[in-house]
């Protein structure tokens, strides 16, 4: 009787330390394939399904959506001026920034290099113009300590696409239409947004 009960006590005890186990490992597997593991915020296939929701919400509660896309300025030259690492700082810094710059409900991720998207709701078309000023003031803020006599500082290109609701809204053309945006910003000097709209 003792033996069993001892037996079923260290069965009970490896099967609680595998369940454990394969938790973890279940959580570290959905970080993988959901978050960016440089600047651990949500990569492009998170967002892809954020936004998708996203666009659902402002569908039923009849608000518009706007996405946009984030590029720093002369990231390449920074790498090469730099280095790599320097780089990478300036990656984290910018996603600790947009952690707590957008909403629980809005959609962002590292959309690939030194790009980054995001999706919004809009209730009016004047609010986003006041996002946008505000992404942007907030970014030049950011100081990246490289050592005790050296700070950097970075700009940022932003293009918008304002959307009215609609249940055919395609995230891919969307997102292309407010890359186009993002190169009118880079071509009339950087550091600055454009925001295009379906009225257009």
């Amino acid at each position: 009787n003792h033996d069993l009960k001892v037996l079923k006590r260290d069965l009970e005890l490896l099967v609680e330390t595998r369940t454990l186990e394969l938790q973890k490992a279940k959580a570290t597997l959905e970080k993988i394939a959901f978050f960016d593991p440089l600047t651990n915020i949500p990569n492009r296939r998170f967002f892809i399904d954020q936004s998708n929701r996203l666009i659902q919400s402002c569908n039923r509660r009849n608000v518009m959506i706007a996405f946009g896309i984030i590029d720093i300025d002369d990231f390449k030259v920074l790498n090469d001026t730099y280095g790599h690492n320097v780089g990478d700082a300036v990656l984290v810094a910018f996603s600790k920034n947009l952690k707590h710059f957008f909403r629980i409900d809005d959609a962002f991720c590292r959309h690939g290099g030194e790009e980054f998207a995001f999706a919004v709701a809009i209730e009016n078309a004047t609010d986003l113009k006041s996002l946008a000023d505000r992404l942007i003031s907030g970014i030049r803020n950011i100081v990246i300590e490289m050592d005790r006599n050296t700070q950097l500082s970075i700009t940022v290109s932003i293009g918008i696409k304002l959307c009215n609701p609609s249940s055919d809204l395609d995230l891919e053309i969307e997102i292309k239409q407010a890359d186009i945006a993002l190169y009118q910003s880079k071509e009339n000097g950087k550091n600055k947004y454009t925001i295009v709209s379906d009225n257009q």
